[in-house]
This record gives structure tokens, sequence and C-alpha cells, in this order.
């Protein structure tokens, strides 16, 4: 029998409060990108690099200036910051169905915990802050103070720490996400704002736009470890899938410096469009998308040639200036939540069950023989056999003349030749066989 993962029902309890979970169909990865002067979100279909969608996501104040995005993990809502709230678009609709108070302060970038339970906000004031808004409810749970201009967030991959660039304390503030307090502050170059960690947790990586460079930092020991210098004013950054290289934007020399994490070197130069600022990767990691303000479009790139394949303009009006950016991945209806989609799943509305290898309309958890072939799952796996190929029930394991399903009706080994079964004369003679 074969037992099924059951994810976690924050995500279903998250769609009842929004207006129903989000289960649309999408072949192709969508870059939902915040446009801060047309104030609203362009949603680019990677499959034909072209808008399909724009979202409107001013509500009280029609020029809220939209910055920060991210997607919860499971693809179904993307947060994105504006200089009054946080809106929260279903991306099954494309519409706004929630906006979360954060207290009146002008927000920039924004990052989701790995559980999708928590969004940690950036507040860009003297002052700093980061508000922590419940995904279930969407409130405020927590305010956490942090160092001066705050501007960049990445957390862990374990959720367990948010790092956060002061760029006007020249310093990262480490938060414990579990107490929401800053435990550690480890000092940087000059005006940090980006800020990435590698897939492993090892490391973070933070662009100083003061001083053209990366720090990186040993998120064990929370001491910078290395210094990368890149091109001019450095801004965002984001790590390819297998974490082998970090790509960053530089605002005024119009390129992207392609760090070797191995090397800690800078290993190409790309060329892309005016003053880029975000960054990130299509879910199969073949492409980096680059959002540029100074030319209103986003810059595609071939990671696998480090060159420009595709220009994609973000709005048709006179200016947009697009920042944000960030991935929901491919995925499919899947109406009872466990995981699997409805087109790949036999049973699509038990959580409890996806596959029926043999067809006889009971799912593999509750079927004690999933490949139908006579012989139970137990029975073959106890003997070395595959419980979802019928084609074994005829092989002979032993090769002791009797296939593998006749030696379970006879109850003897399988794998042992000396252990066969025996067969009266009387019945041999019966079925016509020749006698010695």
């Amino acid at each position: 029998m074969q037992t099924i993962p059951n994810l976690a029902a924050h995500s279903l309890i998250l769609g009842l409060l929004l207006g129903g979970v989000s289960t649309p169909v999408k072949a192709d990865d969508f870059a939902y990108v915040s446009n801060f002067n047309s104030h609203n979100v362009s949603v680019i279909n990677t499959g034909t690099n072209t808008v399909v969608a724009t979202v409107a996501v001013c509500s009280t104040n029609p020029f809220c200036s939209p910055f920060g995005v991210a997607i919860t993990p499971d693809g179904a809502f993307a947060y994105v910051t504006t200089i009054d709230n946080v809106a929260v678009i279903n991306t099954g609709t494309n519409t706004v169905v929630g906006t979360v108070a954060v207290g009146g302060l002008a927000s920039k970038n924004i990052a989701i915990t790995p559980d999708g339970a928590f969004a940690y906000v950036v507040h860009d004031i003297s002052a700093g802050s980061v508000s922590v808004i419940n995904t279930g409810t969407n409130t405020v749970v927590a305010t956490v103070a942090v160092g001066s201009s705050p501007w960049g967030i990445a957390i862990t991959p374990d959720g367990a720490f948010a790092y956060v660039t002061n760029s006007g304390s020249d310093n990262i503030s480490v938060i414990n996400t579990g107490t929401n307090s800053v435990v550690d502050t480890v000092a940087v170059d000059s005006f940090p704002l980006g800020i990435a960690i590698t897939p492993d947790g090892a490391f973070a990586y933070v662009t100083n736009s003061g001083s053209d460079n990366v720090s990186v930092i040993n998120t064990g020991t929370n001491t910078v470890v290395a210094t990368v210098a890149v091109d001019s004013f450095p801004r965002g950054i984001a790590f390819t899938a297998d974490g082998a290289f970090a790509y960053v934007t530089n605002q005024d020399s119009n390129d992207v410096s392609v760090i070797n994490i191995d090397t800690n070197t800078v290993v190409a130069t790309v060329a892309v469009g005016i003053a880029p600022y975000g960054i990130a990767f299509t879910a199969d990691g073949m492409f980096g998308y680059v959002t540029n303000p100074g030319s209103d479009n986003v810059s595609v790139i071939n990671i696998g040639t480090n060159t420009v394949v595709a220009t994609v303009p973000t709005c048709s009006g006179p200016i947009c200036t697009p920042f944000g950016i960030a991935f929901v991945p491919p995925f499919t209806n899947d109406a009872d939540g466990d995981g699997v989609p409805d087109d790949e799943d036999a049973f699509p509305d038990d959580p409890n069950e996806s596959e029926d290898t043999d067809s006889d309309g009971i799912g593999n958890n509750a079927d004690i023989d999933d490949d139908g072939d006579g012989m139970p799952d137990d029975f073959e796996l106890a003997n070395g056999l595959d419980p979802l190929n019928a084609a074994d029930a005829d092989a002979d394991a032993d090769g002791d003349g009797f296939t593998n399903l006749e030696e379970f009706r006879r109850r003897t080994d399988p794998q042992n030749a000396a252990d066969f079964p025996i067969i009266p004369v009387a019945i041999t003679i019966l079925l016509g066989e020749d006698q010695e």
C-alpha cells in the first residue's frame, strides 16, 4: 500500500477566509510584477511572455504605489505591499480578495514563511520595523523593531529566521520567527538593500548599493565571510534553483552580475533594461526575469547562455515603473487539497487517496492488492516483488518452474527454488501433462 502525504490545512483555511480555494488550471509559470507608478500588478504568462492580466491593487488611495510581491507556497495568493496596506490577490481569479492594514506605514519588501503561515513586511522608515501578518486571518500579529530604513527581507528555508537589510544603519537584523524578536545584528558594507538566502540556508547574500559589492554572511555564525565586487549600485538578488549561482541586478550599470557561489566570483555580466531592480526565476530554473523600472519592461534571461531572449513591456501607458516580481508555479485543480492535481488524481475528491494502480475503484491506500495480480501487497513486499507491477505474477523469481502467483497460492517461497509446489500425480494426469 502506498502512503500519500497530507499537506497542511493552512491553504484550505486561507482560501475559505478569502472567498474559496483557488484552483485554476495553469500550464506555464506566471510572474506577478508590481508597477509602482501605474498602481497595479501585471501578470505575465512565461509561456508566451505576454501580460495576460492587470490587477488594480489600490483601494482607498488610487495612487498606492505597489512595490513588493510575494506568493504563498501553494501558489494561491499574491501579497503586494503598497504605501497604504498589503493587498491580497487571488491568483486563480486575479482579483484583490483582501487588504491588510499595517498601521499606515510605507511598506517595501515582503517575504512569506515556507509554511505559508506568516508574511513579513518591511517598512522603510527611519525607526525601522517589520510587520508580521498571519495569512490565515490576514491580520498583523506582531511588529518587530529593526535597524534604520529597512529595505529587503529573506527567510531561511527552515522558516526559523528572517534577515532584514537596514539601508540607513548598514547592517542586517536577524529575527527569530518563533519569538519575533531580533536575536543578532550583522554589520555589512554601505547601504544594503537586497538579500537572498542560499537554498540550503547556509549563507545570506546582501547587495550593498553604496559600495558596489555583495556581502556573504554565514548564517550559522552570522558573520561576513566574503565580499564580492559587482557592478554599479546593486539592488536585487536571487539564486538559481540549484543554488549554484546568484544573480545581482545593478541599477546604475543596467546589467546583471552572475556570481559563482563556489568561488564567490563574478563569472558573467548580462546587459538588461534601464535601472534593473527585481529578479526571480521560473520554476524549472531555466529563465530569470528582471524588472527594469527605467524602461518599463522585464528582461528574460536564458540561464544556460546568460543572454536576454525576450523583453516584456509591463504596461501600455506612458509609465509604469515595475519593481517587485514573484512567480506562481504551474499548478492545476486540486479539489481535495492533497497536493495531487485533479487531472493526475484517481480520487480527486478524496484527500486520502490519489492512485488506483489496478483500476478496481479502490485506492492504493485502502487496497490490499494494488496491482490486482492476485498477490496481496504484504506478500509481494515480504518476498521482494513489486506490489505495483501486475506482470510479476507470471514471473518465476526462483526459476523453479512455478510462477510467483502459483507459489503464493500454494504457500511456498517464490524466492527459494528448493521450496516449490508439489502437484499430485492424479492432478498432473488430469491436466494432460507427461509423466516420466
